[in-house]
């Protein structure tokens, strides 16, 4: 069985290899050979674990032209960010309502063995009930002062609180018609596994959700540049589709996923 994986990671071949008579700075690159680049060896790369990477580079060696190729410096420095995203151990995740936050939270905090803080059990008490603003202020800092936390929630006032002290900021920017039809879901089917708020905080389906849900995007883009700008430390990525999400699962764990949530 392994044999047989290991010849499935030579089924395609690097761009050097499958092209050798072409550099990597070479217009074919822009032209005919861009259709390979982007759409064969790419997609094939991106799902490769560390591992299988180290396979095929040992058995294909990347060419130094191809190393210190400028349009490359992303392509290699993803390899890199791969395998440092398993040793983060401060990650915030927020995003819009439905998107499935709460359910990656735990799940992530349950597979990396990290401290799982749900910003609603802070932020209200029984009943949908607000605690004080400056006392769930100081909850909140007192929790992204540790060395290691998973932080679900948005509380996009306090966004750079958790953001400046984050070693990965995830976004889950999930499309509105699903993140819709899963609240409606979430109303009718509750999930009980979940302890993601204080007690007596039922599901509540209400206009000014949805129409928080409807403008999250626009309500956050310019802060998210913001502080993407002001921390580039920060590692950010945003999860728009499961597609995104199982690729995230897959190199925050090194293992393959194929994505309920």
């Amino acid at each position: 069985m392994l044999e047989l994986k290991t010849i499935n990671l030579f089924k395609i071949t690097p761009p050097w290899i499958e092209y050798p008579n072409f550099p990597p700075n070479d217009m074919f690159w822009r032209q005919s050979g861009e259709y390979y680049l982007s759409y064969v060896w790419e997609p094939f790369w991106n799902n490769l674990s560390n591992q299988e990477r180290e396979i095929v580079l040992k058995r294909w060696p990347m060419p130094q032209e191809w190393i210190d190729h400028a349009d490359l410096i992303k392509f290699l420095d993803e390899i890199d960010q791969q395998s440092s995203l398993q040793s983060y151990k401060k990650i915030m995740i927020f995003g819009r309502p439905g998107s499935g936050k709460s359910t990656f939270a735990s799940w992530l905090a349950n597979n990396l063995n990290l401290p799982l803080h749900h910003l609603d059990k802070h932020f209200f008490t029984a009943n949908w009930v607000e605690r004080d603003y400056n006392e769930s202020l100081n909850i909140q800092q007192n929790i992204v002062n540790n060395d290691a936390w998973v932080v679900d929630g948005n509380s996009i006032h306090s966004l750079e609180m958790r953001f400046h002290r984050a070693d990965l900021a995830l976004y889950f920017n999930f499309p509105r018609i699903i993140c819709y039809s899963r609240i409606l879901k979430r109303f009718f089917r509750p999930n009980t596994g979940l302890d993601d708020r204080a007690s007596g905080c039922r599901e509540t389906i209400n206009p000014s959700l949805f129409k928080y849900m409807w403008s999250f995007e626009k309500r956050v883009r310019t802060q998210i540049l913001l502080l993407k700008d002001k921390y580039p430390s920060v590692v950010f990525r945003e999860i728009k589709n499961k597609n995104d999400l199982n690729k995230l699962k897959h190199e925050l764990t090194g293992q393959c996923w194929n994505s309920s949530i």
